[in-house]
């Protein structure tokens, strides 16, 4: 029997073993009855549970690897990123600085333009902004090197998702594999 388990994973089951296949381990692993039965109730009697964010998080990374174009694959992988790096709220500070800002703008500016900058700036006094959650999460994390490759491709990402741009590149390279 063949399982396909919701990602790159699967699982052949024999009478007595269970044969798991994963992309991410380097050879198949063979699990007995005994220690698949250990290795589900750990996990059924783990005290930790995910996050919101974390299971959000989790699932967008394993949808990744259903078959999908390449583009759709990397979107996932980034905001599954994105989403374990929860925009802090501003500081009072932060805030009294945009409220000053707002309380500036001159009067005579056509109230359509008045009202995109004033949201615009609520916006930013409420809380910081998705660029700065993940430069500052990944820097805490795992360094400035990985933060600036990140921010490269977030770039590459909001590039592809509100220009268009990069799904030529893309779908070249799909055409050459």
């Amino acid at each position: 029997m063949e399982f396909y388990l919701r990602g790159a994973a699967k699982a052949h089951v024999y009478p007595g073993k269970i044969d798991l296949i994963d992309p991410g381990l380097p050879l198949p692993t063979l699990l007995s009855d005994d220690e698949l039965k250990e290795m589900m109730g750990a996990a059924a009697d783990s005290t930790t549970s995910l996050t919101a964010n974390q299971r959000v998080a989790a699932e967008l990374l394993n949808d990744s690897f259903f078959k999908m174009p390449p583009e759709a694959s990397f979107l996932l992988r980034v905001s599954a990123v994105e989403a374990l790096c929860p925009q802090a709220n501003q500081t009072d500070a932060f805030k009294a600085i945009v409220n000053g800002v707002l309380t500036s703008l001159p009067t005579d500016v056509p109230s359509s333009d008045r009202y995109q900058i004033e949201q615009a700036l609520k916006g930013l006094a409420a809380r910081q902004s998705a660029r700065s959650a993940y430069m500052s999460k990944i820097k805490q994390l795992i360094g400035d090197d990985k933060a600036k490759k990140f921010k490269a491709l977030y770039g590459r990402r909001s590039d592809f998702l509100h220009d268009g741009g990069g799904r030529g590149p893309w779908a070249a390279q799909r055409k050459m594999h």
